[in-house]
């Protein structure tokens, strides 16, 4: 996978944590983690943009898989096609 930066994989990485932990805490305050004078409501606004971010999270999370599909199917795999 060296032609994949460790960027793309750490940004994709850290969006999903972010939304893990503001999810995590939600569930944790139950109605009091959603109110909207509450400040985790806004963590939880934050978490969904940093996740859907219009610069292209999605296809870095594609640009992950499919180097990760062909490094599993191997060289081999690749020159018989």
């Amino acid at each position: 996978m060296p032609d994949l930066p460790l960027t793309t994989i750490a940004k994709v990485f850290t969006a999903e944590t972010i939304y893990r932990a503001a999810k995590d805490s939600a569930e944790c305050f139950g109605a009091m983690g959603v109110m909207r004078d509450m400040p985790l409501q806004k963590y939880i606004h934050d978490a969904m943009i940093c996740l859907h971010t219009g610069d292209g999270n999605s296809d870095d999370k594609l640009r992950i898989a499919e180097t990760l599909a062909n490094h599993r199917r191997g060289p081999s795999m690749l020159a018989a096609e």
